[in-house]
């Protein structure tokens, strides 16, 4: 029992009759909850970092900088052939 999108089912139904936008979102569940968590996690420790460093400046401020571009630094995944190496700038 197929049918297209209405107001009562955004994305239409299955063969079933089974709404599938609910059926949707319940499989994504578990990849929305972690994405929320680490959104929390990295709003929990980046403000108070960013605050202190911006209202202290100074040696707060250059070390809070530091830390930004030693990560920056780090070699990243290669998504072309899985390798770690480090991405050279565009034209280099």
């Amino acid at each position: 029992m197929l049918s297209t999108p209405s107001r009562a089912h955004w994305l239409g139904t299955d063969d079933l009759g089974r709404d599938v936008l609910s059926r949707l979102l319940y499989g994504a569940r578990l990849s929305l909850g972690a994405s929320l968590m680490a959104v929390a996690i990295a709003t929990l420790a980046g403000l108070p970092i960013g605050l202190a460093a911006g209202y202290l400046g100074g040696a707060a401020d250059d070390a809070a900088h530091a830390r930004d571009r030693r990560a920056a630094g780090l070699p990243r995944a290669d998504p072309r052939d899985g390798d770690l190496r480090r991405r050279s700038a565009p034209g280099s």
